[in-house]
């Protein structure tokens, strides 16, 4: 599972030009119910699984209100953010 959040930083302002930025931080959970569980966990499974990191983010596209693209515009009620971020990199 990825979580997502978000950072206050000194190097990135609130917003700018009126629009709300940010920085994120994804990590992944991992369910154990006791610490068997825990110990058994290898340094390979720690590593981040970052095509599914970018797949989590790029899906907010099934959100993305094309008509939008001209002018970048808020989307009330849907999350997109991440997506145009990971769109504009590839």
């Amino acid at each position: 599972m990825t979580n997502y959040h978000h950072i206050a930083s000194l190097l990135t302002p609130a917003f700018v030009n009126d629009y709300p930025v940010g920085q994120n931080i994804a990590y992944q959970d991992w369910l154990c119910s006791d610490q068997r569980c825990v110990d058994s966990i290898t340094e390979d499974e720690l590593e981040p699984e970052w095509d599914k990191v970018l797949e989590d983010f790029y899906i907010e596209v099934e959100d993305f209100d094309k008509r939008v693209v001209q002018k970048f515009q808020q989307n009330p009620g849907q999350v997109i953010g991440h997506f145009t971020q990971v769109k504009s990199l590839i």
